[in-house]
């Protein structure tokens, strides 16, 4: 039966030559005075180190207190405008690395207020406009150069879902729970999120039907859920959250088989 809904979602469209790695910045809170600048400022020079290294921006990058926010506006290291300054500025040097960015719910509070996405201006500073999506973007990595080993084989390619993502529990385990239904519904090999602090990652297993070889095919997805960057105190303190480590992870994706390989930096 064919369906009826006619609405498709483009990706972004990449092509290395060679294995890349792919790092999760996202839950930044710039603004915050529990924010580890010093943490952050390593990934970014990790992320230098290489020339295949990426990153994917998953919300949250500035803490954007309001008046009528959870966090506290009084609180705050900077204003919102100059969050947005702080952010692009910190970022630049990697500006050519980043492959795509999304809002996360800090950004939203401006966004429900006035419908100007905070994470869009910091995509306009860094030229990255193309690259911005309100809620989730969609990856396609194709790595290889065609020759020597390539020949005559098909070049791994990835398909990759990034979201901020919601709340699902305190605990790891919980956060991958709720990123599984996502993760089905979406059939990506690799889906990247952040929003709970809590670095994780997980793996499933889903049966795709080869029509044109009358079997069922298995197929592995890796939902990997990005570090939180903050020092223990203010909110999460007063709301008596469990103190989260900074532990910063990476995707790696292979160029001589389709594997994806997951660790901490």
């Amino acid at each position: 039966m064919k369906t009826l809904n006619s609405h498709t979602i483009p990706m972004l469209t990449y092509r290395y030559s060679s294995s890349i790695e792919i790092i999760p910045l996202g839950d930044l809170h710039i603004g915050s005075q529990e924010t580890n600048l010093a943490a952050i400022s390593r990934a970014i020079e990790h992320v230098k180190e290489k020339p295949n290294r990426f990153v994917v921006l998953t919300g949250d990058l500035i803490d954007n207190a309001l008046k009528t926010s959870k966090s506290n506006a009084y609180e705050a290291t900077m204003p919102p405008n100059l969050q947005v300054q702080y952010v692009a500025e910190l970022l630049e040097p990697i500006s050519s690395r980043i492959l795509c960015m999304v809002d996360g719910n800090h950004e939203a509070r401006t966004k429900r207020d006035v419908n100007v996405s905070l994470t869009y201006c910091i995509a306009l500073e860094l030229g990255l406009a193309d690259v911005w999506r309100p809620s989730e973007a969609f990856l396609y990595v194709d790595l290889g150069n065609g020759s020597g080993a390539y020949r005559g084989k098909r070049r791994p390619r990835y398909s990759i879902a990034v979201t901020h993502g919601v709340g699902g529990g305190l605990s790891a385990g919980a956060g991958l729970n709720r990123n599984k239904p996502y993760a089905r519904a979406r059939n990506c090999d690799l889906i990247i999120t952040g929003h709970t602090h809590q670095p994780a990652v997980g793996n499933l297993l889903r049966y795709d039907p080869d029509l044109s070889a009358g079997v069922m095919v298995p197929k592995r997805q890796t939902i990997m859920i990005g570090t939180g960057w903050m020092d223990y105190g203010g909110y999460g303190m007063e709301k008596m959250y469990d103190p989260l480590p900074i532990a910063p992870n990476k995707a790696i994706l292979s160029d001589s088989q389709h594997h994806i390989t997951t660790t901490q930096f």
